[in-house]
């Protein structure tokens, strides 16, 4: 019983639900982040994971694969694939901001980010809010998954 108890917790812990700003929390989330799976809706099955967010890398799906892996993050930089040279720096993510490539140039602020909101540019207005956070603060790479996901992020060149 204490086994069947502890799974249940377990399965319910380290679970974030992602509203659009125009939304609130009595209307369905666009995202749940559920142990490092970003996954579309209230969905909880993790293989129905868009992306999965394991360590500093995003992989596709419900793959953690080398094969699989998409970005990477090291010193606040998110590089394609396994690629470490500045051609491959994709976005830039320094005090809660995200900058596209290599850069933190204020123009260049795609979205800034505190404990419960994602906003747009170098802002923290609340009409510049686009995202909210409903359980569990998601850690840099699951903001820039759910980003992703959201079709809100700008292609790598």
């Amino acid at each position: 019983m204490v086994m069947l108890l502890m799974g249940v917790m377990n399965f319910f812990h380290a679970q974030t639900f992602v509203h659009l700003n125009e939304q609130y929390s009595t209307d369905p989330a666009v995202i749940t982040i559920h142990n490092g799976h970003i996954i579309a809706g209230e969905d909880l099955l993790w293989n129905n994971s868009v992306y999965t967010v394991s360590g500093k890398s995003i992989y596709k799906g419900f793959s953690t694969s080398v094969f699989d892996r998409l970005y990477t993050l090291e010193d606040g930089k998110v590089y394609v694939g396994q690629g470490r040279t500045s051609f491959d720096v994709w976005l830039t993510i320094r005090n809660n901001a995200i900058y596209k490539g290599d850069s933190t140039f204020p123009l260049d602020c795609l979205y800034t980010f505190n404990s419960t909101d994602v906003y747009k540019g170098a802002s923290q207005f609340v009409f510049d809010r686009l995202l909210y956070f409903l359980g569990e603060y998601p850690d840099k790479m699951e903001i820039v998954a759910t980003l992703l996901a959201l079709g809100m992020l700008p292609e790598p060149e």
